[in-house]
């Protein structure tokens, strides 16, 4: 016969094995998802360039990406809407290595980074310099009959950047 300490509170105690068999469940079912790995080739972009500052060096177009996390996270992500971003606030002039890290990479919370290549960046900043210069436009001809040159323009104005 069973023994009066097991049958003690037997609802609570079949509401506990139901719950930790549910845990156990939902958990091993998430380890068990498939990771997959992909690689994208995603835009680089710079952000908040100094006033008065321009970048002065050749800048890589596009940088390659690997990505892990569950196969169907990776499936639904829109390569389109990835890229890598280098946020210059604050930056001196003059040169600076920028390295690219996972957080730079605007992934979804359940997809990892893996790598990035390259995974540094250098960019030199120089300054910006505005000088109005005076324009004399020669003008060479005549108007057609009926018509009379009132006022030469030159908009907008120039800029001169050394």
């Amino acid at each position: 016969m069973a023994s009066p300490a097991l049958l003690r509170n037997l609802g609570t105690k079949i509401l506990a094995l139901a719950i930790a068999i549910l845990a156990w469940s939902v958990l091993s079912s998430q380890q068990r998802a498939r990771i997959s790995e992909r690689t994208y080739r995603i835009p680089l972009s710079v952000a908040n360039v100094p006033a008065h500052a321009l970048i002065a060096s050749p800048l890589p177009p596009t940088v390659e990406v690997r990505l892990s996390g569950p196969f169907t996270a990776l499936r639904e992500l829109d390569p389109d809407r990835l890229e890598a971003v280098i946020d210059l606030a604050g930056a001196p002039l003059g040169e600076k290595i920028y390295r690219l890290d996972p957080e730079d990479i605007n992934v979804p919370q359940q997809v990892e980074v893996i790598s990035i290549a390259p995974s540094e960046i250098r960019v030199a900043l120089d300054a910006t310099a505005e000088k109005t210069l005076p324009i004399a436009a020669p003008l060479t001809g005549a108007p057609a009959p009926g018509y009379e040159v009132g006022q030469v323009l030159v908009e907008p104005p120039v800029i001169w950047m050394p």
